[in-house]
């Protein structure tokens, strides 16, 4: 790997001159280069999207297009797909809300998942649109491909699980899970928030059916993100747009409308041009930055941090602090660390996980060198296997 410079990168991010960044997992800081990119799209091709013939809009458009063949080349999607939504949530919520379900269809997800790829499946039970949800018990947080298939059952017409947690940093072995799917006739929805931004993704390899991701986990501006969908779905897994009006119809004729074939069926209204575009500067240098960055900063964290744990692992325990508690202690040091556990039903309450894309700067670990001694390996406790019927 090439050699890194910390303090090159820092100075991208001006923020980073007052505080050091442990929050990555929620929401990542974007760098100059973004910003710039953003004020770029407004200042010289402010226009609708595909709605217009005059130059700024051919511009604007053109270049959206090009923002998504990036994306979508990025990712290995091949001739998927690409759809840019605003975020993770967005992404879930288009196929949840947009199969046409069966009131005997059941899907299978993960109880660790964050609540993204968990109450879209919930309020489709609650409005008894599927007859059950089944969830994975844990094993530490890890999650096998066994435990998946133990959960499909005849009805089952989808799994949705996450790539990486973004409580224990476990990595979900999704090649080996489409496997199973496609073995069983099921589509297979993955929640790649966590790891867009971390790991070399081939969509077309892992063989999934959807693939959801958001851009402001990857160096990218707020209200980015994407949907991408298999060529190899099956038709009645193909989902309705979630959303209707302009930009996303072909024709009418009277109350009757024809939605346009493509990414467009599920992008109505004017999108958020200066936003998307971005893609094209951190598509293909944001994410490897975020990569190379931990890379570097796992050779610097300090003795009795969990490394090499199962999966990938990165865990840490401050003891007898909850996580505000344990944002509040590394105050003085002007950190900002994530304040709550997103996945509530874990509950390790004595715990401050690290999930597995937080940066930490070179001046954190000389800082938290000093209280080495009150860092300990922690073991999350494992929940017991929920079905929602």
């Amino acid at each position: 790997m090439p050699s890194l410079d910390p303090e090159s990168i820092r100075n991208d991010f001006p923020i980073l001159a007052k505080l050091i960044y442990l929050d990555n997992a929620a929401t990542s800081l974007s760098p100059r280069q973004v910003v710039e990119a953003q004020v770029t799209a407004e200042y010289h091709y402010r226009a609708n999207v595909g709605r217009g013939i005059h130059r700024l809009s051919r511009m604007a458009t053109h270049q959206y297009q090009d923002a998504r063949e990036t994306v979508r080349q990025f990712l290995g999607g091949g001739q998927g797909t690409l759809v840019f939504t605003k975020n993770t949530t967005e992404a879930t919520n288009i196929v949840a809300h947009g199969l046409n379900w069966k009131k005997t269809d059941r899907i299978t997800t993960v109880l660790q998942d964050h609540h993204s790829n968990l109450l879209p499946w919930y309020q489709l039970k609650n409005e008894g649109k599927v007859a059950g949800i089944d969830t994975v018990p844990l094993n530490d947080g890890v999650i096998e491909s066994s435990d998946i298939e133990a959960c499909i059952m005849p009805e089952t017409r989808l799994v949705a699980v996450g790539h990486a947690s973004n409580v224990f940093g476990t990595i979900t072995p999704v090649k080996a899970i489409a496997e199973i799917c496609r073995d069983h006739d099921v589509a297979l929805l993955i929640d790649g928030a966590q790891t867009a931004p971390h790991l070399h993704i081939d969509l077309e390899e892992i063989g999934c059916d959807f693939f959801c991701f958001s851009g402001h986990k990857m160096l990218g501006p707020m209200g980015t993100g994407g949907l991408w969908i298999s060529d190899a779905v099956s038709k009645e897994n193909i989902p309705r747009p979630l959303f209707a009006g302009g930009g996303m119809v072909a024709s009418v004729e009277g109350t009757a409308f024809t939605p346009v074939t493509g990414p467009g069926r599920y992008e109505a209204g004017t999108p958020m041009l200066s936003v998307q575009l971005v893609w094209l500067q951190q598509s293909g240098i944001c994410p490897v930055l975020v990569w190379r960055m931990w890379a570097a900063t796992v050779q610097h964290l300090p003795a009795g941090c969990c490394l090499a744990c199962r999966r990938s692992r990165v865990s840490g325990c401050i003891p007898r602090l909850i996580p505000r508690s344990s944002a509040q202690s590394l105050s003085p040091w002007t950190v900002s660390t994530p304040t709550k556990l997103r996945t509530s039903s874990m509950r390790p309450q004595a715990s401050w996980s690290v999930p597995v894309n937080t940066v930490v700067s070179r001046s954190c670990m000389r800082s938290a060198s000093t209280a080495e001694q009150s860092v300990q390996v922690h073991t999350a406790t494992t929940p017991r296997m929920t079905s929602i019927c």
